[in-house]
């Protein structure tokens, strides 16, 4: 039971999905995002302008509903969780079109998407955790007092 106690409340698996000031780990995901929707942009087979409008479009619904859901983070994080999916989704349509064939393709997008999954779970359960940690933090404050 100690190591499950310790490990929920002080461990690096918790600590690394703490929001940076300006580049945190999320920043992975939203890297991985931009090549989904660039891979989803060719197997769809949309315009370009079209793909990239409404990429882009749901990359900033996501950081509203950051904001919504008031997920803690700096606007200069909020900027560049942005900048980072653009600039993937725009090298994976790059690559796509002079350097990957179909399969390399259909592999990155499935690589991709399971890393994407991994991630997304792993800092959702530690960002659930560290509010666990803070009630229970106060729990213990307020008994001690």
């Amino acid at each position: 039971m100690f190591f499950v106690k310790d490990f929920t409340r002080n461990s690096w698996v918790v600590k690394v999905w703490k929001e940076g000031r300006h580049f945190d780990l999320w920043h992975v995901n939203h890297f991985l995002a931009g090549i989904l929707l660039g891979c989803l942009v060719i197997f769809l087979k949309l315009e370009f302008w079209i793909g990239f409008v409404a990429s882009v479009v749901l990359m900033l619904a996501w950081e509203v509903f950051e904001l919504v859901t008031e997920i803690e983070e700096t606007r200069f994080n909020m900027v560049f969780d942005v900048v980072f999916s653009v600039f993937s989704y725009f090298l994976t349509l790059f690559l796509a079109k002079n350097y990957l064939s179909s399969l390399s393709l259909l592999v990155l997008f499935y690589v991709s998407l399971i890393m994407f999954a991994i991630l997304e779970l792993w800092g959702y359960w530690a960002y659930k955790n560290r509010g666990l940690n803070r009630i229970k933090n106060k729990r213990e404050t307020v008994s001690r007092e």
